[in-house]
């Protein structure tokens, strides 16, 4: 990431980001007695691409880009800008799995 972004401020957003959200999804991947298999690897790299992609787009709006807004308003329109994005990403990859899960199971 620090290659692709030149920055390390800009990759320590993903640093911090992947583990945050990578650890309580293996913890509950192992209380729910999942597998570690294609299926849940593939949504594995599907969630991580989504997140870096986040990350880089709301780094955009924090102080240290010279915009003058706090940490809070920074944030809030970081994710704002993103937020509808990000969830029909998100809701097009449930459906997805669950259409494939399901023919799957059946």
């Amino acid at each position: 990431m620090l290659f692709f972004l030149h920055s390390f401020r800009s990759a320590s957003f993903i640093l911090i980001s992947l583990p945050s959200a990578m650890i309580p999804t293996f913890l509950l991947m192992y209380l729910m007695g999942f597998s570690l298999n294609l299926m849940t690897l593939l949504t594995l790299s599907l969630v991580v691409g989504i997140l870096v992609d986040d990350s880089i787009s709301a780094r955009k709006h924090f102080p240290s880009h010279g915009n003058g807004k706090d940490k809070v308003t920074a944030s809030i329109e970081g994710r704002a800008e993103i937020g509808f994005t990000a969830l029909a990403i998100t809701l097009v990859d449930v459906v997805v799995f669950l259409f494939l899960f399901r023919w799957l199971v059946v």
